[in-house]
């Protein structure tokens, strides 16, 4: 038997056990600070371009919550250094309204919420955004409507027309300030891409053969020629396509040769022949107009008819033009260089016609090689960024302005362009399968020049 002193012992154990335990259940726990807890909601009310996106904070970690909100990303955790939406207060729940998304995309969004500790994150949410119900033939309709409300509201002034061609469908036909499709309208240098056309179509019908043909040649009438020396001797056509003559030919101020001329009634050809030589040719681009209207001379003398009766035959019938004015001197000599008006309806036919390289509706009216050489960059302007206050322009080919590619092309194929003055131009882009032809009657350079800025910030950037 155990004594009583073992029993008793036994007794004090257990008593000072008990007492320990029920010290140790009535202390305190410990609180950790820890950044605040947070779950994400759902995102709901999901556009093309728009999304609700919200959270809720569950705990402030054990200091006060400094900022919560949400944030988004297209990486799989999107944290605030992406792109955030702040939310006033602190724990509970709250949504945010995301703007400026683009159209058909995942995202992931999830909600945050930061204390002195540290930022805390929810599971990150997964959304698409929806498709763009506003495209039309590739293109983001609502930016062309925005385009059309500002030449209507005069943002872009002295506006007459905007047409254009996507996928060989003509999707825009506007016309402002008091024009409509019937009213022919001046072409002005725009003129000497339908010439350029002509010499291509001369060649492949035997009458010139070939670009290389010195131009001297076309003129064994005139015996005595002012200021002949071996340059103008070795002038060719090509040289006057390019614009790289090499005479003292020049234009854009008072009495300028090109003032003189078109305020001659006759002898425009042996105007510009007389022509003092600054340069060799081929070697200095000088835009020249005199030189394109004394290829129509050319073309008289090998077809036995200017250049208007030319085009008569065998380029406006077969593009269905019949509404047709040139300015013409007393002898009958069109000024190819920039006297051609014709509806705008009909002068985008043109760079549909260059867009499928020299077939309309299925006949081969120029030859593609033609087409090809009328692109090609025979004067690089790309090391001067601004030629002539034109920050797109990059170079010239057979009487057609080559401008750079559209900001979201993937190939940087060039735009090819057709200009003049007043603010006429053809716009060809084969990478988006598009023409797009605005005439004007623009009196200054901004005015000018608008119809370049709209096509690069509003229809080229409508491409999806």
């Amino acid at each position: 038997m155990k004594s009583k002193a073992f029993y008793s012992f036994f007794i004090l154990m257990v008593f000072t056990l008990l007492i320990s335990c029920k010290k140790e259940s009535t202390t305190e726990p410990i609180q950790t600070n820890t950044v605040p807890g947070v779950t994400t909601l759902q995102t709901i009310n999901i556009t093309e371009t728009t999304a609700t996106a919200g959270g809720n904070i569950t705990n402030d970690g054990g200091y006060s919550v400094i900022e919560r909100g949400i944030c988004w990303s297209t990486n799989t955790n999107p944290t605030i250094n992406d792109n955030k939406i702040t939310n006033s207060g602190s724990l509970g729940s709250f949504t945010a309204n995301i703007t400026g998304l683009n159209y058909n995309t995942i995202y992931y969004v999830r909600a945050y919420a930061t204390n002195s500790i540290g930022t805390g994150y929810g599971t990150a949410v997964t959304f698409k955004t929806l498709e763009n119900t506003h495209t039309f033939f590739g293109l983001d309709s609502s930016k062309i409507f925005t385009l059309i409300h500002l030449i209507e509201n005069n943002n872009f002034p002295q506006i007459h027309s905007l047409l254009i061609i996507k996928n060989d469908s003509l999707i825009v036909e506007k016309y402002f300030n008091g024009y409509s499709r019937n009213r022919i309208h001046t072409l002005q240098s725009v003129t000497k891409s339908f010439t350029s056309a002509m010499v291509g179509i001369a060649i492949e019908k035997g009458f010139i053969t070939s670009v290389d043909k010195k131009i001297l040649d076309f003129f064994p009438q005139y015996t005595n020629i002012q200021n002949m020396d071996d340059r103008k001797r070795a002038i060719k056509i090509k040289d006057l396509l390019t614009m790289r003559s090499g005479t003292d030919y020049s234009e854009g101020y008072t009495n300028s040769p090109h003032d003189q001329l078109n305020a001659l009634s006759t002898g425009w050809d042996i105007f510009y022949l007389n022509r003092p030589m600054m340069a060799v040719p081929g070697t200095i681009f000088n835009y020249d107009s005199g030189g394109i209207i004394l290829l129509s001379s050319i073309l008289k003398s090998t077809f036995g008819s200017h250049a208007d009766i030319f085009a008569n035959q065998y380029l406006f019938p077969q593009l269905g033009i019949t509404n047709i004015v040139w300015f013409k001197n007393a002898e009958g000599h069109p000024h190819t260089g920039g006297g051609l008006s014709l509806r705008p309806i009909d002068m985008i036919k043109l760079g549909q016609l260059y867009l499928n390289k020299g077939v309309w509706k299925g006949t081969r009216i120029i030859p593609e090689t033609w087409i090809n050489k009328s692109f090609e960059k025979h004067v690089d302007l790309t090391a001067d960024h601004n030629y002539g206050g034109h920050p797109y322009i990059r170079g010239y080919g057979y009487n057609w302005w080559i401008f750079k590619s559209g900001g979201k092309s993937k190939t940087n194929q060039y735009v090819y362009g057709a200009m003049g003055a007043l603010g006429q131009y053809i716009f060809v882009i084969p990478e988006y399968n598009m023409v797009v032809a605005v005439t004007s009657g623009a009196t200054t350079d901004e005015n000018f020049q608008n119809p370049q800025r709209f096509l690069y910030d509003y229809i080229l950037d409508a491409v999806q």
